[in-house]
């Protein structure tokens, strides 16, 4: 099961990054969107378990960016 989901998110990005013409940002944000999705699946098959906040793109790349300067 896990491997089919897998399988429809690499064919899901790869489209994406065809129709995007490969912009490397709306690439990331395609690819990291994506593996929220996945992520927040997976957490909500679990019972009793709290599943983190999603992360915006855009809060993940102003934190990256901030750690990178440290």
């Amino acid at each position: 099961m896990r491997a089919a989901r897998l399988h429809s998110l690499v064919l899901s990005l790869a489209a994406s990054f065809v129709l995007t013409g490969c912009s490397s940002d709306s690439a990331q944000r395609t690819a990291f969107e994506a593996l929220q999705n996945v992520n927040q699946e997976d957490c909500q098959k679990l019972p009793s378990v709290e599943c983190p906040k999603r992360e915006s793109y855009d809060d993940y790349q102003r934190e990256r960016k901030k750690l990178e300067s440290k």
